[in-house]
């Protein structure tokens, strides 16, 4: 016969009780349930609307700003985001040009077109240039964007929290990299590859961030492929039971096993 300790179990974090065959588990983290895939069919091209041309794939599973738009265009998504990681690859499919693609993150109303014509709205942009241009240079950076965005050629707008630059810090032609966006209340995390960019605290900038669309971003930059986005949420569970109900649900385990027993020693 099994011991009682084998067959009524509690360990931290996770609750777990067998009764014969029969096993329960409470997990503490939402998050165990795995990434969700985006479907890039729901979102949709906001800006300047010539200024970009975005062509999803039938699955929805990627897409690709195919023109020299000259600026900047955006490919927003439908809802707002906090406490989340985002992840997806991105490459620049050509041999052509040497600009910017990147992502937005943490957008507040307005959007559409007023992104760059007349709005007032405010988000956070990650961007990645090729190589140096003028007073623009070759690699990354993540700054806060307040007003209307005023195109790449005028970042006066632009609050540099971060960033990356020099030689051989642009991206490679014709070369994918992994990202991940982990973008929430307290922080922000931006991975390439497995290897951390940039991390930043609210607290540098006085506040928590504030839930926001995010947005798929290129500027002055042809055949840029977006692929296999998902998002995680990084939000502990409330269904958790507290520790009182835990050993409730101890309690009832080492009830049942007490009738498994008994009726062992009667059928014996």
């Amino acid at each position: 016969m099994r011991p009682v300790q084998d067959l009524c179990k509690i360990t931290l974090g996770v609750a777990v009780i067998t009764l014969g065959t029969l096993t329960y588990h409470s997990s503490a983290y939402a998050g165990s349930l795995g990434p969700k895939a985006i479907d890039l069919r729901e979102w949709t091209q906001q800006g300047i609307l010539e200024k970009g041309n975005w062509v999803v794939s039938d699955d929805g599973t990627s897409v690709v700003q195919d023109i020299h738009e000259g600026s900047g265009t955006f490919f927003v998504s439908p809802d707002k985001f906090i406490n989340t990681i985002i992840r997806g690859k991105f490459k620049v499919d050509t041999k052509q040009d040497d600009d910017w693609m990147g992502l937005m993150f943490g957008l507040e109303s307005p959007t559409g077109d007023n992104i760059e014509a007349t709005g007032e709205s405010s988000f956070f942009l990650f961007d990645w240039k090729q190589a140096d241009q003028g007073s623009h240079k070759e690699g990354l950076s993540l700054a806060k964007v307040s007003g209307k965005y005023g195109a790449y050629a005028n970042r006066s707008r632009f609050d540099v929290l971060r960033s990356d630059f020099g030689q051989d810090k642009g991206w490679q032609d014709l070369t994918e990299y992994e990202f991940a966006l982990l973008y929430e209340e307290e922080g922000i995390k931006i991975d390439i590859d497995g290897q951390t960019i940039f991390e930043i605290d609210a607290e540098e900038l006085g506040r928590n961030f504030d839930p926001g669309h995010v947005a798929l971003y290129t500027a002055s930059q042809k055949d840029v492929k977006f692929s296999d986005l998902s998002y995680e949420s990084t939000a502990a569970s409330t269904s958790v039971p507290e520790p009182s109900s835990a050993i409730g649900l101890l309690g009832i385990g080492a009830a049942g096993v007490g009738s498994l027993l008994k009726g062992k020693k009667r059928s014996q």
